[in-house]
């Protein structure tokens, strides 16, 4: 590889780069975090996918990944509080044996 096709390549990247960098200077601007969870991640961790993003995070699913996470929650009904619901804000979700094994909770075998 010479030296003009060094530049050539440079010249096709640059834009792309200033771009990027725009983007990500516009996002800190704003004060939206880019390093926050996935939907799948955002559920898993017992909170609702209708609420995914988190607040101050940009998000890093599709659209359609949050849409099939809010239907496939929607068609689950729960008895009793949700985890989210029954967790303070700004604490972590956390589950224990009784939230998945109603057997565990009759025997005393909560974690």
């Amino acid at each position: 590889m010479d030296h003009s096709d060094y530049d050539a390549i440079k010249l096709r990247l640059e834009p792309w780069i200033r771009a990027t960098i725009r983007d990500e200077m516009q996002l800190e601007k704003d004060g939206v975090k880019r390093d926050g969870p996935t939907v799948a991640e955002w559920v898993a961790a017992g909170y609702s996918a209708s609420s995914y993003p988190p607040t101050g995070y940009q998000s890093r699913s599709t659209p359609e990944e949050i849409a099939a996470a809010v239907a496939a929650q929607e068609a689950v009904e729960v008895d009793g509080p949700s985890i989210e619901s029954a967790t303070p804000a700004g604490e972590p979700a956390t589950l224990d044996k009784s939230d998945i094994d109603p057997a565990a909770q009759s025997a005393g075998d909560v974690a």
